[in-house]
């Protein structure tokens, strides 16, 4: 059984790690590294390594897409990448009860936790806009160079109406706080 973690973020809206499928996925994680402390030694660079390095890696592509989240594609992108390591760790987990190196209860729970991971991610992927920050409802925008930059246009920032536009080669990098 998994022990209760409790997570501290100097973040006061919770940051990636107050999601629930962060917490699920690191609490995995560490059961995972616990339990392949018991690998033989001649597992330490075959399997021991490539089921720690799946079953982290799913925890930092969580972390790297909630800093996407203001890009949908991105933040489900990176989430994709994440749900394919979680089935990697599946993969490894399969090897070593194959092989006899996990009993069928460590087996069970671990592939059941993956397995909700997965579903948590699958859900997110299927909805990015519910973690899209809250300021922002898709309010990045590539367009091309030449439909904003006119010289009959001014651009004065103000308190009301905050409208950036930094040019980046052949396009357009524009940045509206709210909707007009």
């Amino acid at each position: 059984m998994s022990e209760a973690i409790t997570y501290q973020t100097s973040d006061k809206r919770g940051g990636f790690r107050s999601l629930i499928v962060y917490q699920k996925a690191l609490s995995l994680t560490l059961e995972i590294n616990k339990m392949v402390n018991q690998f033989p030694q001649h597992e330490l660079y075959s399997l021991t390594d490539q089921i720690r390095r799946s079953s982290r890696s799913v925890c930092s592509c969580i972390g790297e897409a909630y800093r996407k989240r203001q890009y949908p594609k991105h933040f489900s992108s990176k989430l994709s990448d994440a749900d394919m390591e979680n089935t990697e760790t599946q993969i490894w987990l399969d090897i070593a009860h194959g092989c006899s190196l996990i009993s069928d209860i460590q087996y069970s729970d671990a592939i059941c936790k993956s397995e909700e991971i997965g579903r948590l991610l699958s859900s997110m992927i299927e909805n990015p806009e519910k973690f899209a920050p809250r300021n922002s409802s898709n309010n990045l925008i590539l367009e091309p160079a030449g439909a904003y930059l006119t010289t009959e246009r001014s651009f004065i920032p103000s308190q009301q109406n905050l409208d950036c536009q930094v040019p980046t080669g052949d396009w357009l990098l524009q940045y509206r706080d709210h909707e007009q």
